[in-house]
């Protein structure tokens, strides 16, 4: 498949954060869903067997930390590989 198009069912608490995340981001929400999909399909089976396990049995404040974490993990490899390209370029 070179490209293309899927229907997503969202519920309405999801469609209202969806609509503020591309009001902040200023990115269309086709961009939005590709990257939060691209980045499921890049974890591991048994992350994201625990991911939908957390979707299915975490209360919305486990929910909250869980996205806590993953969100400080992101930020870590982002600078990570800022890092890196920094000192390649020193070196």
């Amino acid at each position: 498949m070179a490209g293309g198009t899927i229907d997503v069912h969202i519920d309405v608490t999801m469609t209202g954060a969806l609509d503020e995340l591309i009001r902040i981001e200023g990115r269309p929400e086709s961009q939005i869903v590709s990257v939060a999909l691209k980045f499921m399909l890049g974890l591991s089976p048994s992350a994201r067997r625990a991911l939908f396990a957390l979707d299915d049995l975490s209360t919305p404040e486990e929910r909250d930390l869980a996205t806590s974490v993953i969100g400080r993990a992101v930020l870590k490899a982002y600078e990570a590989l800022l890092d890196s390209r920094a000192a390649a370029k020193r070196a």
